[in-house]
């Protein structure tokens, strides 16, 4: 019943992140920066987070400081790399693209799970990182002018892959002392803090005279992010990585209507083929590491 809850919340969270898209296309056209957007976002999300950990947990506020390190893993070398490649990759070509690169995340999580949990690489994993990367660039349409793929919107496509999958890693290991909602609300404050930092606060102040992009931002920093990243976070505790990394896939299926139905962007069949090869990799990946111990939990350490 745990795993069923798991699943369900893990298919929300992408269906969610799915409608990024839409929210961050709306800011942009008030003049917004993509790091200014992603300061925007992660602000929006740690007050609205924090505002509900005051009404649901009081004590989702308690943590060690010997335990920050996780916080800036999950926070900064996760949250806020992912959303800045990702945005940044999102200018740079089109939105399904931009989404088909997140979908290499479940091939380096399990790569890094091999070399931090020992956890065993098996032939079929092999088999299937070899069609990840082949699915990526068909879809990619490398060979296609027409889709403005440029080598900086590739790099940063794969960054936002190996860096989403950062956070499966370091929240694996919060989630053995500290809850979702305590996760979810300092990963965020570390990466508004670290999003601010390099976005040029006055000159991002001095474009809100609109109040216009007030529906853009609520969007963005409350519906798909703080709700999302809470039911993902949750939802990798009730089931393995690799099942979680698949389940982000959904994503695809909003982000690919907002596409076609918003920005009428054709959405062309090798396209469809190189999803699908991603999608059927991603899937070979995690039903073939299905044998790998489940990492030892630790007793839940009292956030007081």
């Amino acid at each position: 019943m745990k795993k069923h809850i798991g699943i369900v919340c893990l298919l929300a969270a992408a269906l969610l992140w799915g409608a990024l898209g839409y929210f961050v296309r709306g800011l942009n056209a008030y003049g917004f920066s993509t790091i200014q957007v992603v300061s925007l976002r992660f602000i929006t999300a740690s007050l609205s987070t924090a505002a509900a950990a005051l009404v649901i947990d009081r004590k989702a506020f308690r943590i060690r400081p010997k335990d920050i390190w996780m916080f800036l893993g999950t926070g900064v070398a996760s949250i806020f790399a992912f959303n800045y490649c990702y945005l940044s990759c999102m200018t740079l070509t089109s939105l399904t693209l931009a989404v088909t690169f997140t979908y290499t995340a479940p091939a380096f999580a399990i790569a890094l799970a091999a070399i931090l949990f020992k956890e065993r690489i098996t032939p079929k994993v092999i088999i299937g990182m070899v069609l990840a990367v082949a699915g990526s660039l068909i879809a990619m349409g490398i060979w296609n002018a027409e889709l403005r793929l440029t080598p900086l919107g590739t790099v940063l496509g794969l960054s936002s892959g190996l860096f989403f999958a950062l956070y499966s890693i370091f929240s694996r290991l919060a989630l053995k002392r500290y809850s979702s909602l305590t996760i979810t609300l300092y990963s965020f404050i570390f990466a508004a803090i670290a999003a601010t930092a390099v976005c040029s606060p006055v000159e991002m102040v001095s474009i809100m005279h609109d109040a216009g992009f007030v529906p853009n931002l609520l969007g963005l920093g409350i519906l798909c992010t703080p709700i999302p990243y809470f039911l993902y976070t949750y939802g990798v505790s009730k089931v393995k990585v690799s099942v979680a990394s698949i389940m982000t896939l959904a994503e695809i299926v909003t982000a690919t209507l907002i596409s076609a139905l918003v920005y009428h962007e054709e959405l062309r069949l090798y396209q469809i083929i190189g999803v699908l090869l991603v999608v059927g990799a991603v899937i070979l990946l995690a039903f073939g590491n299905t044998n790998a111990d489940s990492p030892k939990k630790e007793e839940p350490i009292k956030q007081g």
